[in-house]
């Protein structure tokens, strides 16, 4: 069996597309990943099969040098952007790699819509790979937009003007666009998307979004996807070791891979309040040193994995990423969230509602609300326990990679047999299972 995958974004978009690729691999998979040259190395050390696509482009430079992009209103509109750039060489690209290797099945990141055009100008099933619940529109338990928490019914009238707005774009902005490439127009709304694609695949637990009645057609969620880089620490430099041998156990602020680039007020005043309380403090991100006081025990470090350092904290501090969250949720601990933008405000909530952790605004990261939120979540003895007991749940469920991959195959393998006694595909026509 072969499997084309491809993605592009930040770590949060990339880094479970390749977890599938990982997991595929360990089954037999013969996986093709189709991204920017950026991602080279990662996909090569995974031991899959790299395939390059458009001019070597550093994401995290591109973000780190553009604040809008973790801007609540405009953020999605320069993300947005950046699809566009890459639909045609995607297209391209994927129209290229079918015709060479002829894959049984194309996996494609929710916003890649250069590879699913391709794959079904060239009658190859495309599956769409989802990495957070926003990505469906659902009505029922519908997502958190902003920090506010609102009602459940202005909440589902913002998921269908959402939806409509995501139909509207495809419709008239991105069919413009393939028009204006001489690439073929296939999709007139998002539901079309979800109901041609073979398989609609939700990296999520359904502990933090169960399975709604309005999820798309033929879809499967199969839990959180771990990058193999946070799971463990080989060699732990002595300094993190000793901070972590201490009685009191620090409190740890990652803030992913993005919202780091811009979280210099955050940090800064995480290390003046760990002081203040006169806590231990380990932080992670880049060029962070100048935050570093040994004689405080606040240490900064580029990289630390967060599946070691997460389960030794006393709290966690970070933006509210899926793959954060997930990391958080899975080692038992509680924590202050701090969401910028997309849906990190839904993930900061809907853990608030778990009873495992608090959120606080960004423009509060420099008042006393800052303190007092984390000092409480310290010493909320009932908090801690629950985040003890949801982590043993969590850790009880099968990985999201083994889970998508098997249902990638099994998926695969149906579509086989069907089309054997089918003229028309229902990945061609679109229409629902």
């Amino acid at each position: 069996m072969k499997v084309v995958i491809s993605s592009f974004g930040s770590s949060g978009d990339f880094n479970p597309c390749l977890g599938i690729g990982r997991a595929l691999r360990q089954k037999g998979v013969d996986v093709l990943f189709l991204s920017n040259p950026y991602y080279e190395t990662k996909i090569t050390d995974a031991g899959l099969r790299f395939f390059p696509t458009g001019k070597y482009w550093d994401v995290f430079n591109e973000i780190g040098n553009n604040p809008d992009f973790l801007h609540p209103r405009k953020g999605p509109q320069e993300v947005w952007k950046l699809v566009l750039e890459t639909v045609s060489v995607m297209y391209e690209a994927m129209t290229a790699l079918i015709r060479r290797e002829r894959p049984d099945v194309v996996a494609c990141h929710l916003l890649e819509f250069g590879g699913m055009i391709a794959s079904l100008k060239q009658s190859t099933p495309y599956i769409t790979v989802s990495p957070t619940p926003m990505g469906w529109f659902t009505a029922h338990s519908p997502a958190y937009m902003n920090f506010v928490e609102l009602p459940e019914w202005i909440r589902c009238i913002q998921a269908h003007f959402n939806h409509g707005l995501m139909s509207a774009a495809i419709k008239y902005s991105l069919n413009s666009h393939c028009k204006k490439e001489d690439i073929p127009q296939l999709f007139e709304n998002v539901d079309q998307v979800y109901s041609r694609a073979h398989l609609n695949l939700g990296l999520w637990s359904k502990l933090l979004k169960e399975k709604s009645n309005d999820d798309p057609p033929n879809s499967k969620i199969c839990g959180f996807v771990r990058d193999e880089h946070i799971k463990d620490w080989p060699e732990v430099p002595e300094v993190i070791s000793n901070l972590f041998a201490q009685n009191r156990k620090p409190v740890v602020i990652g803030m992913g891979s993005t919202a780091s680039l811009h979280g210099a007020d955050i940090y800064r005043n995480t290390a003046a309040i760990s002081k203040q309380l006169n806590q231990p403090c380990l932080m992670i991100g880049k060029d962070l040193s100048k935050y570093t006081d040994t004689d405080s025990n606040i240490l900064a470090v580029d990289f630390a994995p967060y599946g070691w350092v997460f389960p030794k904290a006393a709290a966690v501090i970070h933006h509210g990423g899926l793959n954060t969250t997930a990391e958080t949720l899975r080692a038992g601990v509680p924590a202050l969230v701090i969401p910028h933008a997309y849906d990190q405000f839904d993930n900061a909530i809907r853990t608030e509602h778990l009873g495992i952790s608090k959120r606080l605004r960004v423009a509060h990261a420099a008042s006393k609300n800052f303190a007092a939120t984390l000092e409480s979540i310290l010493n909320d003895v009932e908090m801690h326990e629950r985040a003890k007991s949801l982590s043993k749940l969590l850790q009880a469920e099968p990985d999201g990679a083994d889970t998508a991959a098997e249902a990638l195959i099994q998926a695969t393998h149906q579509q086989r047999v069907f089309t054997k006694n089918s003229e028309n595909p229902q990945w061609l026509t679109g229409s629902p299972e």
